[in-house]
């Protein structure tokens, strides 16, 4: 990952939480928080946001499973 994804993924993350305390549907909260991210930390190829997108659902994926399990 190079700075401007990390930076991405990382305010994403953050705005994410911001738009969960609202209590939207959650598939809401995520498409707001990807268009939050993607106005404050824009990226510039396919390939990059390629990589945050699978990065993210990755991670959201394992957050599932620890709290499930």
């Amino acid at each position: 990952m190079n700075e401007r994804q990390q930076s991405h993924i990382d305010y994403y993350l953050e705005r994410l939480e911001y738009w969960r305390k609202r209590k939207p549907a959650h598939s809401t909260a995520r498409l707001l928080a990807a268009r939050d991210a993607d106005e404050a930390h824009p990226l510039r190829t396919e390939e990059e946001a390629t990589e945050v997108v699978e990065y993210l659902w990755r991670l959201e994926r394992q957050q599932d499973e620890e709290h499930s399990g």
